[in-house]
């Protein structure tokens, strides 16, 4: 048992040695939730009405606790 885990850790070793190095340019972000505006800003006018950026919010539907993400409305 002993030789086996010692064969197979030797090999993935190895094999680590020979893996491609990630250069510190690359970077990978995860976003969690809801960014603050999503395409124009917190607010802009269309036809003649301006709508208003709602972030969003925690809230109680059919007894539990969901989240509304944020959206735009007619101010």
């Amino acid at each position: 048992m002993k030789q086996k885990l010692s064969v197979f850790l030797g090999v993935l070793l190895f094999a680590g040695a020979f893996t491609p190095q990630v250069s510190s340019a690359s970077r990978v972000f995860i976003e969690i939730g809801d960014r603050q505006y999503y395409n124009r800003g917190p607010g802009y006018w269309s036809s003649g009405v301006h709508w208003c950026w709602v972030p969003g919010h925690w809230r109680f539907r059919h007894h539990h606790r969901a989240w509304i993400h944020g959206h735009y409305v007619r101010c």
